[in-house]
């Protein structure tokens, strides 16, 4: 079924952790766009009336921007939006309870690689299925807020679609840069950083 989900993060080097969920749900059959993060949140609020999209998800990378977040997030709810608000990144996967009990307008959160998990949540959404059992995601339940089991990392990275980049202008940059992966993970073991760990704990 149709769905049309936005995207909204940071747009530094590409984002293309955003550009793969992107090819990831357009290859599922969903309409996506990627909108540009802003903490006045008017524009992603007008856009969000014209579109009346059914998922909204957010890309959170690091913590001290959340209540920033949040009040994006709260203006949506305030202006009567009601589409599914998820939230997915470093920080909301590993500290998914307090992000969730800090911000009560986010209904979920995509936890640790998020590709597959964000379709089969767009898939339950559009058939009207429940969703709250979908591996990889915490929500609030009966119980208060739960965590289901995580799903396994994505062995075969060619399994996953090319990042969507049609929309970017490459010709008007000054010069002219594309970012790429060649993997995921990192095998360093630095203290201070969270790759090693985002990867690893779906092992």
């Amino acid at each position: 079924g149709y769905c049309c989900v936005l995207l909204v993060g940071f747009q530094d080097q590409d984002n293309l952790g955003l550009r793969y969920l992107m090819s990831s749900v357009r290859k599922a059959g969903f309409d996506a766009q990627i909108v540009t993060y802003d903490s006045d949140p008017a524009s992603l609020l007008a856009l969000a009336k014209r579109e009346s999209p059914q998922v909204i998800g957010f890309s959170l990378i690091f913590q001290y921007m959340a209540p920033d977040f949040a009040k994006v997030i709260q203006a949506l709810r305030d202006a009567g939006i009601n589409a599914h608000i998820t939230m997915g990144g470093h920080y909301p996967s590993f500290d998914y309870e307090e992000v969730l009990r800090r911000i009560p307008g986010l209904d979920s959160i995509v936890r640790f690689e998020g590709e597959p998990t964000l379709v089969e949540l767009l898939q339950r959404l559009s058939a009207g299925k429940e969703w709250r059992d979908i591996p990889g995601i915490a929500s609030r339940g009966s119980e208060g807020i739960v965590a289901t089991p995580l799903r396994p990392s994505i062995a075969d990275l060619d399994s996953i679609p090319w990042p969507a980049r049609e929309d970017i202008d490459y010709e008007s940059q000054e010069l002219q840069t594309a970012s790429v992966l060649g993997s995921r993970g990192c095998p360093w073991d630095c203290s201070f950083c969270s790759i090693r760990p985002f990867y690893e704990a779906q092992e």
